[in-house]
């Protein structure tokens, strides 16, 4: 009995020691079934999860506080345990420091949304894009890009690059704050919908303008954007104008632009003393010495006919102490071209012409007509513009009697020559066929060198001017006569009966030199009046007579664009005000679409709410309007066929 009872107790214990065995390695098999189970469906779940950040669509807020991460689920799982995801951004700071963050979930980024959500809502299932909302701290480098990382919790990576946009683009898309409609201000490219903003300015009106539609404006929601950052931002304006400035600048006192070589054609330099864009030159040619034989003239430098073929003898020599009036083309090097036959023969640059009217002619028509002996038509239809209202004429002829006048005139006279051996300037009113009327005695020739289009108004029957007190220069006032209160200068006919001393200049000038016209001749004169629209005349005795053919004019808009910058509500009151009138791109010139710039130093702006935007509003402002024309402004916006640097934008 004795002995059966060890042997009881060793196979009892055998037995136990055996299901103890049994058991743990049961328990073994079974954590390692489960384990190689959860690996399965780890590598399962790897192998069906696929995601892609849109990269083109990752998006910072103004300030570049926030990064916005749009990311599909492109695979077959869906994913719900986003605290388990991780994220990582590795970029530099605006300390030039290298920053790698390990993003955790809520704590620095959150799920924005799910889109669609249409199924088991909160969770990431295939076909949906999840938008994450990444805080980005310390701030971002401008000009710098950095590497966002996002990582599932089973371990699938993608990555993509971002950035601190530079740019923001001034879009035509449209939002709306308590009902009323902006345009949108956006980081995204032109894409297509180009629309073009304007505002009319009326005859000489002063003001500071909005342009339709929407009044100008566009906003951009401070949705993530804690804090606007101070820097100076770069605005890019595209402009033009429907009328460019044009017409008559006058000189109080001439500038010599005489020449020294002889005997043949030489450029004279006007840049000196005319602006780049000047098309034309109003000079005076004086003969100082006293020798019937001398002689010169003027052309463009782009006009290759020799009026001065027969230096000696032909239709281009002025009288002893006479003088005459020419205009001529400018060309873009700002030259023109003059010819002298003695250092006697000065050259007095007494104005100027600006913008496309009047326009010149590179090489001026010859416009004469075989019709000797009564007034006949010259139709220039076939050489001027559609509309022009003028020509700008150029006279030769030895001492042969003629007459210019607008068809409709009354003007009669036929025994009046040309100066001796001379020639003139004769500028004429057009009608609707494109016509004026011309009387030759023969062997003159008429040359056309430009058309007006409304920088000069004709009088179709001349205004007797009253003659001044004889011996001495005298101020006359063209309100006398009528002229009206826009004009900045006048065309002046004179008909000589006795050879005399006659002189024109403007009010305020100084200009004194030898002024005399040969007896039994007409010519046509210009001179500047000041602001109180007074001209100098000098007349030696009362053989001569005076009256007013025109007057010429200037448009003259200075106009320019700017800004106002402020902060608007949700409910679409103004929380702030930031800047106004400011970023001025300086005058608006040309009637092509340019390319503007301006700046505006921003202070720090940090968000009240993050339900406000951010506003700018643009304005174009005339500062100076002397003109009885009515300009258009336009802004183009959103433009695709633009490059990127003519683009509408801001950069912040």
């Amino acid at each position: 009995m004795s002995e059966a009872i060890p042997g009881l107790i060793i196979t009892a214990t055998f037995l136990l020691l055996s299901s103890l065995t049994f058991l743990f390695l049961t328990e073994m098999w079974s954590d390692q079934s489960r384990l190689i189970q959860a690996s399965i469906a780890q590598q399962v779940e790897h192998t069906n999860t696929s995601i892609a950040i849109q990269s083109d669509n990752l998006g910072m807020d103004l300030g570049c506080n926030t990064l916005t991460a749009p990311v599909d689920n492109t695979g077959q799982t869906s994913v719900a345990r986003f605290s388990e995801m991780d994220l990582l951004a590795d970029y530099t700071d605006t300390s030039s420091a290298k920053v790698v963050n390990h993003l955790e979930y809520t704590t620095d980024w959150t799920l924005g949304s799910l889109n669609p959500d249409t199924r088991d809502p909160n969770q990431w299932n295939p076909v949906e894009t999840a938008t994450f909302k990444v805080p980005i701290s310390p701030l971002i480098q401008f000009d710098s890009s950095g590497t966002l990382v996002v990582v599932t919790p089973g371990g699938v990576i993608d990555s993509s690059y971002f950035s601190c946009p530079t740019t923001h683009y001034f879009h035509s898309e449209t939002s709306s704050i308590n009902s009323v409609d902006y345009y949108q201000l956006k980081a995204a490219s032109p894409d297509g919908t180009a629309a073009t903003l304007s505002v009319s300015i009326a005859s000489e009106q002063v003001a500071r303008l909005r342009p339709s539609p929407n009044d100008g404006k566009f906003v951009i929601p401070l949705t993530d954007t804690d804090q606007i950052r101070a820097s100076t931002w770069d605005v890019t304006y595209r402009l033009r104008r429907d009328k460019a400035d044009f017409g008559f600048v006058w000189f109080e006192n001439a500038r010599d632009i005489s020449l020294s070589t002889m005997d043949s054609w030489q450029d004279i330099d006007l840049t000196a003393h005319v602006p780049v864009g000047a098309t034309g030159a109003v000079v005076e040619v004086v003969n100082t010495g006293l020798d019937w034989t001398q002689g010169g003239v003027l052309r463009g430098k782009e006009d290759s006919r020799d009026y001065m073929s027969n230096p000696h003898y032909g239709p281009v020599q002025v009288g002893a102490e006479n003088h005459r009036w020419q205009m001529v083309k400018i060309d873009s090097n700002r030259l023109i071209q003059g010819y002298i036959t003695s250092p006697a023969i000065d050259f007095k640059l007494i104005g100027y012409t600006i913008g496309t009217d009047p326009s010149f002619f590179s090489s001026p028509a010859d416009v004469t007509i075989g019709t000797t002996g009564s007034w006949a038509a010259v139709d220039l239809s076939s050489q001027v513009d559609s509309d022009a209202d003028g020509a700008i004429l150029f006279l030769t002829g030895d001492a042969k009697r003629y007459g210019i006048r607008e068809v409709g005139s009354s003007y009669s006279t036929t025994s009046l020559t040309t100066p001796v051996k001379g020639n003139t300037m004769y500028l004429v009113g057009l009608d609707g066929n494109k016509e004026f009327e011309t009387y030759l005695e023969g062997a003159t020739n008429i040359y056309l060198v430009g058309q007006t289009k409304g920088s000069v108004v004709y009088y179709t029957n001349d205004l007797a001017a009253t003659d001044p007190v004889t011996g001495v220069w005298t101020s006359l006032d063209a309100d006398t006569f009528g002229v009206d209160t826009t004009a900045n200068g006048l065309l002046l006919h004179a008909e000589v009966a006795n050879e005399s001393d006659i002189g024109f200049r403007h009010a305020d000038s100084t200009d004194n030199w030898n002024k005399k016209l040969p007896a039994g001749s007409h010519v046509q004169a210009a001179v500047g009046i000041n602001s109180s629209n007074l001209w100098d005349e000098y007349m030696e005795d009362l053989g001569t007579d005076i009256s007013i053919a025109g007057y010429t004019r200037l448009v003259r808009l200075d106009v320019h664009a700017d800004l106002d910058l402020l902060i608007r509500q949700a409910d679409g009151t103004v929380r702030a005000t930031l800047y106004t009138d400011s970023a001025d791109t300086g005058n608006i010139i040309s009637t092509e679409w340019q390319t503007y710039t301006a700046t505006l130093p921003f202070s720090a702006y940090t968000t009240v709410d993050n339900t406000d935007y951010l506003e700018i509003d643009f304005f174009v402002e005339s500062t100076l309007n002397d003109s009885q024309e009515s300009v258009s402004v336009e802004f183009r916006i959103d433009d695709p066929g633009l490059d990127q640097a003519d683009q509408m934008a801001v950069l912040p």
